[in-house]
């Protein structure tokens, strides 16, 4: 099965099934001890979000709203 493939099975699945399969996906990440690098770009983006955070907490959303504001927008 080919990368896009699974991409649109998962699609399919409920917002929930989804979020518990990335959460699956990336503890295998983390306990493979890989430590991919990031871009120039990226490190960048991480940058703009943490200063952004840092000046607005507020706006941020916690994992439960994240999941209330993905189910109503879906």
């Amino acid at each position: 099965m080919t990368k896009s493939a699974v991409i649109e099975a998962v699609r399919q699945w409920p917002i929930e099934d989804q979020l518990h399969f990335v959460e699956q996906i990336w503890e295998e990440i983390t306990v493979s001890n890989c430590d991919p690098q990031l871009s120039a770009e990226q490190k960048l983006e991480f940058q703009k979000r943490l200063h952004n955070y840092r000046l607005n907490p507020e706006d941020s959303m916690t994992p439960e709203q994240l999941i209330t504001h993905l189910r109503r927008i879906r």
